[in-house]
C-alpha cells in the first residue's frame, strides 16, 4: 500500500492535538490565479506542514515539522526554513511517520 503524505500528516496532527502543551496547526502554502489571471502567493515558500508552539520548561517555543513520505526529499527551501527554526531556538524536524515525530520530539525535550 502507497504511503501519502497527507495520510501521514493526519495521524501527526492528530497524536499533536492529545498533548496539552502543543497549539498547532496545519500550514498550507501555495498560489493560485484570479480569473484575470493574476497569480497569488500564500504562505512563506519552504514552510513546514505543521507550525505551531509547544512548551519546553516553561517556555513556548516555536515548533515546525516537515512532513515526507518514506524517501522523499526536502526542498532547498524546505532545509532553509528548518535550519533557521532550530538556529534560532526553535524545534524543526523532518519525519515521514507519527512514530518517528514523536521519538525526535522527545529527543528534543518535547513531552507528548
Amino acid at each position: 500500500m502507497k504511503v501519502l503524505e497527507k495520510d501521514i500528516q493526519r495521524t501527526c496532527l492528530a497524536r499533536l492535538a492529545l498533548c496539552r502543551r502543543a497549539y498547532i496547526w496545519r500550514n498550507n502554502t501555495g498560489g493560485l490565479y484570479d480569473s484575470q489571471k493574476h497569480f497569488y502567493r500564500y504562505g512563506k515558500v519552504g514552510s513546514s506542514d505543521i507550525l505551531g508552539l509547544v512548551e519546553i520548561d516553561g517556555r513556548g517555543i516555536f515548533l515546525a515539522i516537515e512532513i515526507k513520505k518514506p524517501g522523499g526529499v526536502l526542498t532547498d527551501n524546505q532545509k532553509e526554513f528548518l535550519a533557521e527554526v532550530n538556529k534560532r531556538g526553535g524545534v524543526g524536524i523532518v519525519t515521514d511517520s507519527m512514530e518517528d515525530m514523536v521519538d525526535q520530539l522527545k529527543s528534543r525535550g518535547v513531552s507528548i
